[in-house]
């Protein structure tokens, strides 16, 4: 049977909502189609299962059809002291709607207050009870207790007596991740906000004591701005000077996810379809809060998905457009999930999170490769509005293939499980937000591939900390690194904690200044065929065992001459030259006189 969805035209063998299509296939029997018709699909969220297996939903050839988890709001009201357009929270079963993202009817993306405007305030807090480890190697040494997650102390010229705290949503910068939390409490005569949920890791760890404060009056300091006033049932915006009360609507999101997948579901396609305007609720780290051992793990994996599923099969996501939503674009787990051609972007969280199950096969054929569940051709830009730990993709025994990513607050690519592939990629300007991470970051496998990729960061003159182009993190055994074209990074590439036999080959590095190519407490690692070129100070830092080989290698610098540093067990601890791996004659040297 199929179904077409056109609200403009409910005639016949058509509907007007996608919800009302699903209940009609589901009484059918033989083929399933949804075709959704070019329009806006408001409140819509969908709740696939086991009876749904085998459906298709696609786009019509004439427009495309977008389903939005949101509703919109009208009839707003002026305020009369502020000259701000107000209107009622809406509710749900006699409660408020939780939301964090509001879009305009035309789709533009309402900036939610902020304080400060730019940059970030300083807390009091310094955590430096515990030496951090490494997460794999026992995260913070012991079980970490709530009361060093749940809080921290503020400076109080930051804070005015009437400041409300009810509101305030908290984003507490750690290093690689961050936390966003709720304040619960505020005790003005220590100056202490309580945090629920607690952090992922302690405030003031990894030496940063940054935060943000979100959906508070304090933050309303510029038009175009808006928050919800929980204490009172409201939501107000300032307008900007030609915006007229009597025509304004916004979108409030309703759902947490616009299509979800039950366990059990299989074999189910969609394609040509746009999604917009599902929300996330405030929620932590919950791997590091279960196992308070402060695990490495990303707040931005926690939230929900606009396309979200755990257990499922067979699913194939293809051309699909996923804009303006408050978590992720897509979060699945499961069995032969494929997602092609996706576009992503302006997401409260990250792009794509897909875990495939089962490990790929030892030594993998291209054929192999090829046929594996896979992110391909998706274009990735401007995600982790909300979340700075956000990636673009996050795959776990996937392939990530030939997509586009751009302007992302963290890595481009963040990726788990053996014998995987990561290939002609290419990935612009990662790393605008938070530390220590890369345009592609590899951890905790053996015998990857990352090939023929193409890494590139502009500098805008952002504040950045630690930005690698490649990063294979602990312990990294085993990989092939070659085709690389890396530019614009200090760190080309970072290999920390690798074990004997990656090989690094045929890859090309450059940057205007000076470069540093890092092994950190990594044994037997190759270096061959690669080209160095840097218009400053070319620095190899590595462990006296780090480097097995190197040769053949064309490096090209301005600097008085290549240095080459040892590191012992701990990063920061270095001696100086001459080290075993200094260049010999199989390798071009050559200083580029400007």
């Amino acid at each position: 049977m199929i179904i077409h969805v056109n609200a403009a035209d409910t005639t016949g063998a058509q509907v007007a909502t996608p919800a009302e299509a699903l209940e009609k296939l589901r009484k059918s029997t033989g083929e399933k189609k949804m075709i959704i018709h070019s329009g806006v699909y408001y409140g819509t969220s969908l709740s696939l299962t086991e009876e749904d297996n085998g459906l298709i939903i696609e786009g019509s050839k004439q427009g495309r059809g977008v389903l939005s988890g949101g509703i919109p709001v009208r009839n707003w009201l002026v305020d009369p002291e502020t000259g701000w357009f107000y209107t009622d929270i809406p509710q749900v079963n006699g409660q408020q709607v939780d939301f964090r993202l509001l879009l305009t009817e035309n789709g533009d993306y309402l900036k939610k207050a902020r304080y400060p405007l730019e940059g970030e305030l300083t807390h009091c807090t310094i955590f430096d009870k515990l030496e951090w480890r490494g997460s794999c190697y026992g995260g913070w040494g012991r079980m970490l207790t709530r009361e060093e997650l749940d809080h921290f102390v503020y400076d109080p010229k930051d804070f005015s007596d009437d400041f409300v705290y009810e509101n305030a949503e908290v984003q507490v910068y750690h290093s690689w991740n961050e936390s966003y939390t709720s304040v619960v409490g505020m005790d003005r005569e220590t100056h202490t906000f309580y945090l629920d949920p607690p952090c992922g890791h302690p405030p003031g760890s990894f030496g940063h004591r940054e935060y943000i404060v979100y959906n508070t009056v304090e933050g309303m300091t510029e038009d175009g701005r808006w928050y919800r006033d929980k204490k009172n049932g409201k939501i107000y915006y300032r307008p900007y000077p030609d915006e007229k009360v009597e025509d304004f609507c916004a979108i409030v999101p309703l759902t947490k996810t616009v299509i979800a997948f039950s366990e059990g579901c299989k074999d189910i396609t969609i394609r040509d379809i746009d999604i917009t305007a599902a929300t996330t609720p405030v929620v932590t780290d919950v791997f590091s809060t279960e196992v308070m051992r402060g695990a490495g793990g990303f707040i931005s994996l926690e939230q929900f998905g606009a396309i979200q599923g755990e257990g499922v099969s067979g699913i194939l996501l293809e051309n699909i457009s996923i804009y303006k939503t408050g978590g992720l674009g897509i979060k699945l787990k499961g069995e032969d999930i494929y997602i092609r051609g996706a576009q992503i972007s302006e997401c409260g969280a990250g792009g794509v999170a897909l875990t495939i199950n089962t490990p790929i096969p030892e030594n993998p054929s291209e054929e192999t490769w090829a046929t594996w569940p896979c992110v391909e051709g998706c274009r990735i830009e401007r995600i982790g509005m909300d979340y700075y730990s956000a990636a673009a993709i996050f795959i776990d025994n996937a392939v990530a293939r030939k997509n586009y990513i751009a302007e992302t607050p963290y890595s481009g690519i963040v990726a788990y499980g053996d014998n995987l592939l990561i290939e002609e990629n290419i990935v612009l300007n990662p790393m605008q937000k938070l530390n220590d991470g890369a345009g592609i970051y590899k951890l905790l496998d053996k015998n990857g591939t990352i090939r023929n990729n193409f890494v590139q960061r502009i500098d805008t003159g952002k504040k950045y900390i630690n930005c690698k182009g490649l990063y294979l993190d602990a312990p990294g055994v085993g990989f092939k690194v070659y085709g690389n074209v890396v530019k614009g990074l200090f760190y080309p590439f970072h290999h920390h904690i690798g074990e004997p036999g990656t090989v690094w080959h045929d890859n090309y590095f450059e940057k205007e200044g000076d470069m540093m190519p890092t092994l950190h407490r990594t044994e037997g690692a190759h270096l061959v065929n690669n080209v160095f070129k840097c218009t400053g100070t070319l620095h190899f830092q590595a462990p006296i065992e780090g480097i097995a080989e190197f040769r053949g290698n064309v490096l090209r610098h301005g600097g008085e001459a290549v240095i080459y540093t040892e590191t012992h067990g701990k990063v920061n601890e270095v001696t100086q030259p001459p080290c075993t791996f200094e260049a010999d004659d199989s390798n071009s040297i050559e200083r580029i006189i400007p």
